[in-house]
């Protein structure tokens, strides 16, 4: 289910109910986590129901913990998107309530990272409750009494990144029985003493595995209080029961939040009372994850790669369009330009960004239509992105703001056999250093050259697009090679894209060949540029690399005359019960897809010389070698691959 659909289905009911609840019983408490929801369900709330919640925030009955724009997942996340779903959540948080949360909530990701106390520490989190943490690992926490610790993830930054951790004893769902929503009993006069008392004994047999006299234990589940009233009511009934059979239970029950939880806990080990605490300290992190001997949840680290790659592009767009609404609003000079429209859709483009970077949407765990959706919202996210740099290049590259010079930003794929004149290209260095790069762009014409900021003609290449078949190129698509910079750091530079009509300022085509493993001479001899597989080789002016049966094997550096032996394979693991979460090898070491590919492709020209080697229909590595005056530049290899791929 989507995010919206999970809204409708579930969420808008949860948090009606709870509110209702909650304003008729001040005496019971609600936390809730994840921002993107609530925001939701927020801004359709009459103003009433709005002052409402305020209220409870103010006085604690509601609490935001985490309060990030998501519950993130700790692998596959970046570092930049971490920060940012926090920071999101947060600022909504600050905006509308007035609070930022003081207890982090990473109760559902698969393992956690030393990143996370590392940022939450530096955040402002006063604590932090986790959960899947490896099953042995836990079972010992828990005989030890060790489910409360100091985290220390760093011990290069030291005491500003360490924190308070809490590991849930039991997942955190309500105890066995005690969900109301899920069937159980409800409380009654009948088996109110014998429910009492075992709730009793499971509290007590959780207290052992924490060094305080304090116990926190989640009341919920996924999705759950959308029948709010059932779950209090029952809650009550023990809860009543039992604080007023202290002398016989010895225990007292009260609702609460994380922030009353761990003041309590930390109001005793500073007091002594009623006895001394001292917790044991952590180092590391929490992977990889496993709930059992043979669950070891590695699995959704590589699941789904196009969505993690398309993740970590939108990200990079988004930050060089901020960088660049920052520098345009200083430089704009009076220009009339819509800054509230343009941060709304950087905005936009953020909560969009950090939305898929929950457990269940970077980690590709969720169902095929779910990935559509979050696809679709990273294409909106780089789109908006996109409208905001060009805004932005629009006043940076005009000495006076003037927003009428027309550029191109983005992906470059014109038709330029019937458009005369010039494209510009407008590239962005967001590091804080100088930069250069070969880039590729996609046209549909081979009479081009590329000039460059001071008008110079820019070393440029066609390199041909190949047919599905992979035996000849296309006819009227290719890529356009040519190197860009250096450009300073935080800059702009711009290069253009221009029709030739001499063949002195014209790109280079490149000269190609294919080779065949399976070549059959009567059917492949009037094929133009096909041959056998056999030994072959490129090279610019540092390197030569050297095939055999259609793979590398050796590079020599021309300078010294130093040889290196070098081998490239696909291999491939067997696997059994695997799945988007789990990886599960079998027993046996894996094999080698081939010995030899079956089609070899080599381009060579004045910027590059690139060979791809097919393996089968699915899997093949790309080795690129720039050619470059000022330095030797090695292309890395690239899989593609029908693995990762979630079946709903």
């Amino acid at each position: 289910m989507t995010y919206e659909g999970y809204y409708n289905e579930h969420v808008r009911h949860i948090l009606s109910n709870v509110h209702r609840h909650l304003n008729s019983n001040p005496d019971k408490t609600f936390i809730w986590a994840e921002v993107s929801f609530f925001k939701l369900w927020w801004e359709t709330q009459p103003l009433n129901i709005k002052e409402d919640v305020k209220r409870m925030v103010k006085s604690g009955q509601w609490e935001f913990v985490g309060g990030g724009w998501v519950q993130n997942d700790e692998a596959a996340a970046s570092l930049d998107v971490v920060i940012g779903q926090v920071s999101a959540g947060h600022e909504y948080l600050l905006k509308h309530f007035g609070v930022r949360p003081r207890i982090g909530w990473q109760i559902d990701p698969f393992g956690h990272s030393s990143l996370t106390p590392t940022i939450f520490a530096q955040v402002g989190y006063q604590a932090l409750v986790l959960n899947r943490i490896h099953h042995q690992l836990k079972g010992t926490y828990i005989r030890d009494s060790d489910l409360e610790f100091i985290w220390r993830p760093s011990p290069t930054l030291g005491d500003a990144t360490q924190i308070f951790a809490h590991v849930l004893h039991t997942h955190y769902s309500a105890p066995i029985g005690f969900d109301w929503e899920e069937h159980s009993t409800p409380i009654n006069e009948h088996n109110l003493e014998g429910q009492s008392q075992h709730l009793v004994n499971i509290l007590k047999e959780r207290s052992r595995a924490y060094r305080t006299n304090q116990l926190m234990v989640p009341w919920g589940d996924d999705f759950k209080f959308q029948n709010a009233d059932i779950q209090y009511d029952n809650m009550g009934k023990l809860i009543e029961h039992i604080n007023s059979n202290i002398d016989k239970y010895h225990v007292k029950i009260q609702y609460s939040t994380l922030s009353r939880y761990f003041d309590a806990v930390k109001n005793m080990v500073e007091s002594g009372i009623p006895h001394k605490v001292e917790f044991s300290a952590y180092y590391g992190d929490f992977f990889p994850y496993a709930d059992n001997e043979d669950s070891y949840w590695t699995g959704y680290y590589t699941t789904r790669p196009q969505l993690k790659g398309m993740h970590r592009h939108a990200l990079s767009v988004l930050r060089s369009a901020e960088m660049l609404y920052v520098l345009g609003r200083t430089e704009a000079h009076g220009a009339q330009v819509p800054w509230d429209h343009l941060f709304r859709k950087l905005q936009t483009a953020r909560w969009d960004n950090s939305l898929v970077a929950h457990h269940d949407g970077i980690t590709g765990t969720s169902r095929s239509n779910v990935v559509d959706d979050y696809s679709g919202k990273l294409r909106n996210s780089i789109g908006n992105s996109r409208s905001v740099m060009a805004d932005m290049c629009k006043i940076l590259l005009s000495k006076k703001g003037n927003t009428d010079l027309q550029l191109e930003i983005g992906h470059l794929n014109w038709d330029l056999r019937g458009n005369v004149g010039t494209t510009a290209m407008v590239f962005h260095n967001s590091l804080g250093w100088e930069r250069s790069q070969f880039v590729a762009h996609v046209v549909k014409s081979r009479d081009l050259y590329v000039t460059g900021p001071m008008g110079n003609v820019v070393p440029s290449q066609i390199v041909p697009i190949w047919t599905d078949a992979g035996l000849k190129p296309e006819d009227d698509k290719f890529l356009i090679y040519f190197p860009v910079g250096p450009v300073p750091p935080l800059a702009l530079s711009s290069y253009f894209l221009e029709k030739s009509t001499t063949t002195s300022k014209k790109a280079e085509v490149s000269t190609y060949m294919t080779y065949l493993r399976d070549y059959n001479a009567g059917l492949h001899a009037k094929t133009k540029n096909l041959s056998p597989i056999q030994h072959f080789s490129i090279s610019n002016d540092f390197l030569k690399i050297e095939f055999e049966h259609g793979v590398p094997t050796r590079i020599t550096q021309k300078a010294t005359g130093d040889v290196m032996k070098f081998s490239v394979a696909l291999w491939q693991y067997s696997t059994q019960r695997s799945g988007a979460y789990l990886f599960r090898s079998e027993s046996r070491p894996p094999t080698k897809l081939s010995e030899q590919p079956i089609r070899v492709q080599v381009v060579e020209g004045p910027v590059l010389s690139e060979v791809k080697m097919f393996f089968n229909s699915d899997n093949s590595i790309t080795l690129r070698l720039y050619n470059n005056i000022d330095r030797e530049i090695i292309g890395t290899a690239h899989s593609r691959s029908s693995c990762g791929r979630t079946r709903p």
